[in-house]
Protein backbone atom coordinates (compact mmCIF):
# COMPACT_ATOMS: atom_id res chain seq x y z
CA UNK A 1 0.00 0.00 0.00
CA UNK A 2 1.20 3.24 -1.16
CA UNK A 3 2.13 6.17 1.75
CA UNK A 4 -0.06 9.04 1.94
CA UNK A 5 -3.47 9.94 1.61
CA UNK A 6 -6.34 9.88 4.59
CA UNK A 7 -8.93 6.77 5.66
CA UNK A 8 -12.02 8.37 3.61
CA UNK A 9 -14.21 5.23 5.32
CA UNK A 10 -14.49 2.09 7.08
CA UNK A 11 -17.68 0.21 6.34
CA UNK A 12 -18.83 -3.69 6.45
CA UNK A 13 -18.55 -4.92 3.44
CA UNK A 14 -21.99 -5.65 1.77
CA UNK A 15 -21.13 -8.91 0.20
CA UNK A 16 -19.09 -10.00 3.68
CA UNK A 17 -20.51 -9.30 6.77
CA UNK A 18 -17.33 -10.37 8.58
CA UNK A 19 -15.13 -7.64 6.76
CA UNK A 20 -14.53 -3.95 6.80
CA UNK A 21 -13.98 -1.99 3.64
CA UNK A 22 -11.01 0.41 4.14
CA UNK A 23 -11.21 3.35 1.52
CA UNK A 24 -8.39 5.83 0.98
CA UNK A 25 -9.52 8.66 -0.57
CA UNK A 26 -12.33 6.96 -2.00
CA UNK A 27 -10.41 3.93 -3.11
CA UNK A 28 -11.03 0.56 -1.36
CA UNK A 29 -7.14 -0.31 -0.77
CA UNK A 30 -7.85 -3.39 2.14
CA UNK A 31 -10.61 -5.75 3.37
CA UNK A 32 -9.75 -6.98 6.77
CA UNK A 33 -11.54 -8.28 9.71
CA UNK A 34 -13.27 -5.98 11.92
CA UNK A 35 -10.38 -7.03 15.26
CA UNK A 36 -8.06 -5.85 12.64
CA UNK A 37 -9.22 -2.24 11.93
CA UNK A 38 -9.73 -1.87 15.56
CA UNK A 39 -6.39 -2.98 16.44
CA UNK A 40 -4.90 -0.70 13.91
CA UNK A 41 -7.61 2.03 15.71
CA UNK A 42 -8.83 2.84 11.70
CA UNK A 43 -10.53 5.94 12.01
CA UNK A 44 -12.35 8.19 9.23
CA UNK A 45 -9.09 11.07 8.48
CA UNK A 46 -6.48 8.83 9.32
CA UNK A 47 -3.09 9.54 7.49
CA UNK A 48 -1.49 6.43 5.86
CA UNK A 49 2.04 6.59 7.19
CA UNK A 50 4.64 4.21 6.50
CA UNK A 51 4.08 2.14 9.85
CA UNK A 52 0.13 2.17 8.80
CA UNK A 53 0.49 1.10 5.45
CA UNK A 54 2.91 -1.38 6.47
CA UNK A 55 0.81 -2.88 9.44
CA UNK A 56 -2.62 -2.71 6.90
CA UNK A 57 -0.53 -4.81 4.46
CA UNK A 58 -0.07 -7.27 6.94
CA UNK A 59 -3.46 -7.26 8.19
CA UNK A 60 -4.79 -7.31 4.67
CA UNK A 61 -2.66 -10.75 4.14
CA UNK A 62 -4.01 -12.39 7.13
CA UNK A 63 -7.01 -12.14 6.25
CA UNK A 64 -6.74 -13.34 2.99
CA UNK A 65 -4.77 -16.53 3.83
CA UNK A 66 -7.47 -17.09 6.76
CA UNK A 67 -9.71 -16.89 4.54
CA UNK A 68 -8.22 -18.83 2.03
CA UNK A 69 -7.77 -21.21 4.52
CA UNK A 70 -11.32 -22.14 5.77
CA UNK A 71 -12.79 -22.35 2.45
CA UNK A 72 -10.48 -25.18 2.13
CA UNK A 73 -10.84 -26.19 4.92
CA UNK A 74 -15.08 -26.15 4.61
CA UNK A 75 -14.14 -28.84 1.79
CA UNK A 76 -12.01 -31.40 3.70
CA UNK A 77 -10.53 -31.76 6.85
CA UNK A 78 -6.95 -30.52 6.39
CA UNK A 79 -3.86 -31.15 8.90
CA UNK A 80 -1.83 -28.43 9.75
CA UNK A 81 1.15 -28.98 7.25
CA UNK A 82 -1.45 -29.51 4.45
CA UNK A 83 -2.69 -25.98 5.19
CA UNK A 84 0.54 -24.61 5.37
CA UNK A 85 1.72 -26.23 2.26
CA UNK A 86 -1.43 -24.72 0.59
CA UNK A 87 -0.75 -20.97 1.37
CA UNK A 88 3.02 -21.22 0.82
CA UNK A 89 1.89 -22.39 -2.81
CA UNK A 90 -0.42 -19.74 -3.12
CA UNK A 91 2.51 -16.87 -2.58
CA UNK A 92 1.63 -16.09 1.01
CA UNK A 93 4.85 -15.29 3.45
CA UNK A 94 5.58 -17.83 5.43
CA UNK A 95 5.08 -15.60 8.63
CA UNK A 96 2.23 -14.95 7.59
CA UNK A 97 1.25 -18.70 6.91
CA UNK A 98 2.47 -19.22 10.46
CA UNK A 99 0.21 -16.91 11.97
CA UNK A 100 -2.55 -18.24 10.40
CA UNK A 101 -2.12 -21.73 11.54
CA UNK A 102 -1.86 -20.56 15.28
CA UNK A 103 -4.89 -18.57 14.69
CA UNK A 104 -7.06 -21.78 13.24
CA UNK A 105 -5.45 -23.97 16.10
CA UNK A 106 -6.22 -21.59 18.38
CA UNK A 107 -10.09 -21.80 16.98
CA UNK A 108 -10.02 -25.48 17.39
CA UNK A 109 -10.20 -25.45 13.36
CA UNK A 110 -6.76 -27.38 12.83
CA UNK A 111 -6.43 -30.37 15.06
CA UNK A 112 -3.87 -33.04 13.90
CA UNK A 113 -4.32 -34.63 16.79
CA UNK A 114 -8.04 -34.71 16.30
CA UNK A 115 -7.49 -35.80 12.10
CA UNK A 116 -5.34 -38.15 13.09
CA UNK A 117 -7.50 -40.01 15.13
CA UNK A 118 -10.78 -39.67 12.63
CA UNK A 119 -8.30 -41.29 9.89
CA UNK A 120 -7.20 -43.94 12.36
CA UNK A 121 -10.93 -44.88 13.05
CA UNK A 122 -11.96 -44.62 9.66
CA UNK A 123 -9.22 -46.44 7.98
CA UNK A 124 -9.93 -49.58 10.65
CA UNK A 125 -13.66 -49.10 10.39
CA UNK A 126 -13.31 -49.57 6.50
CA UNK A 127 -10.62 -52.62 6.33
CA UNK A 128 -9.57 -53.51 10.12
CA UNK A 129 -6.56 -51.66 8.55
CA UNK A 130 -3.16 -52.50 10.61
CA UNK A 131 -0.30 -50.23 12.07
CA UNK A 132 1.72 -50.19 8.86
CA UNK A 133 -1.26 -49.11 6.93
CA UNK A 134 -2.02 -46.63 9.58
CA UNK A 135 1.64 -44.81 9.88
CA UNK A 136 1.51 -44.66 6.14
CA UNK A 137 -2.19 -42.65 6.05
CA UNK A 138 -1.44 -40.54 8.58
CA UNK A 139 2.35 -39.52 6.78
CA UNK A 140 0.25 -38.96 3.47
CA UNK A 141 -1.70 -36.25 5.28
CA UNK A 142 1.75 -34.67 6.65
CA UNK A 143 0.58 -35.54 10.03
CA UNK A 144 3.79 -35.64 11.99
CA UNK A 145 5.62 -38.03 14.18
CA UNK A 146 3.44 -37.55 17.54
CA UNK A 147 0.39 -37.81 15.91
CA UNK A 148 1.05 -40.78 13.75
CA UNK A 149 2.05 -42.84 17.24
CA UNK A 150 -1.60 -42.25 17.98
Amino acid sequence: MQVGGHVSALEEDPRQHDQSVVRVDGRIVARIAPSAARALGLVEGMPITEVLATALDEATAFNAAARRAARRLNRRALSCAETASDLERQGFEPHIVSRVIEHLEGLGVLDDDRLGRALIEEAQARRGAGPALLRRKLAQRQLDAPTITL
